[in-house]
C-alpha cells in the first residue's frame, strides 16, 4: 500500500543499519540503529534527484559515525551526544545540508548508543529515562529548562497504550470504491472508512477483554548503576553501516543505491 506525503508516493524502501561498538566502563557494548532512507522528507527540492538525495543522506550518516568516532571519552550518554550534535553542526555549516537532514546522522548514532547503553546495564530505556542514567540535562538544550529534571514530566509508569492515528493524504481514498485495491490482498485497511472501522473493532475488542502487563521495575544492581552513572566513560570504538532494501538483499554503505521508487500522485 503506497505511503504518500508532499508530492511522493513511496511504494518501497531502504534502510540503513549501524552498529556500534562503545566502551562503558571499560567494557565493550554494542548497539543497533536503523533509519529509514525516505525522498522528499528531508530534501524539498523538487528537481533533486532521487540518487543525490539518497547520496546526501549516506554523507551525513558517515560523518555522524566518523565524528562519533573522533570524540574523546564523555561521563554520560548526554554529554557524548551533545558533543557529536555541535560537531557534526559545525561540519554542516560548509555543506548544503539543512538541519534536519544533518541531525538525521546525530540521531542513528544516538539509537545505537542508547541501546548499547541500556544493554550493558541491564535496563530498559524508560528505567533509563527515569532513573537519570542517561544524564540528561535539558537546561543545555533549552535555557528555560535550566535546573528541570525530565522525569518531572512523565508518569511514574511507563504508558501500556497508544492511539491510533490515521493521517490522509489530499489524494488519498475515503470510501472502498474509491480504493484501487487491486495489488491489495493482505486484509489491511486499505481507505479511510476500512481504517475506521479497524480501529473501532480493536478498541473494542479491547475494552471488552482488558489485558494486564506487568510493569517492569529497575533491579538494586541498576538502579546503583544509575547512581553512578558520572564515574563512566563512555568511548565509541567502531562503527559499521550497512544499507539494505526492504526485505532486499544488503548492500555496503560505500556502493548503496536504495531502491526506492517515487511517483507522482
Amino acid at each position: 500500500m503506497p505511503f504518500r506525503f508532499g508530492n511522493v508516493v513511496a511504494t518501497e524502501g531502504a534502510h540503513h543499519f549501524l552498529d556500534l561498538e562503545v566502551r562503558i566502563d571499560s567494557e565493550r557494548a554494542n548497539g543497533l540503529s536503523m533509519v529509514g532512507i525516505a525522498p522528499m522528507w528531508f530534501l524539498k527540492d523538487p528537481d533533486l534527484p532521487l540518487t543525490e538525495q539518497n547520496e546526501r543522506l549516506l554523507e551525513v550518516f558517515d560523518a555522524a559515525c566518523e565524528h562519533a568516532r573522533a570524540l574523546d571519552a564523555e561521563p554520560t550518554v548526554f554529554e557524548f551526544w551533545y558533543g557529536l550534535y555541535e560537531r557534526q553542526r559545525e561540519w554542516a555549516v560548509d555543506t548544503e545540508h539543512p538541519p534536519l537532514l544533518w541531525g538525521y546522522g546525530v540521531s542513528m548514532v544516538e539509537q545505537a548508543l542508547v541501546d548499547a547503553f541500556c544493554r550493558h546495564r541491564g535496563i530498559t530505556f524508560a528505567e533509563g529515562i527515569r532513573t537519570g542514567a542517561f544524564g540528561v540535562e535539558p537546561g543545555r538544550i533549552y535555557p528555560e529548562l535550566e535546573g528541570e529534571s525530565v522525569p518531572t514530566y512523565l508518569p511514574e509508569e511507563p504508558v501500556r497504550e497508544a492511539a491510533v492515528r490515521h493521517t490522509v493524504g489530499l489524494s488519498d481514498p475515503l470510501w472502498g470504491d474509491e480504493a484501487d485495491t487491486g495489488e491489495l490482498d493482505d486484509g489491511l485497511p486499505s481507505h479511510s472508512k476500512s481504517t475506521s472501522n479497524a480501529t473501532a473493532s480493536i478498541t473494542s475488542r479491547s475494552n471488552s477483554r482488558p489485558t494486564r502487563h506487568a510493569t517492569p521495575s529497575a533491579s538494586p544492581e541498576s538502579a546503583r548503576s544509575s547512581r553512578r552513572v558520572r564515574s563512566i566513560r563512555i568511548a565509541v570504538r567502531s562503527t559499521r553501516t550497512n544499507s539494505t532494501r526492504a526485505f532486499g538483499p544488503s548492500r555496503t554503505s560505500g556502493s548503496a543505491t536504495p531502491q526506492t521508487r517515487t511517483s507522482p500522485p
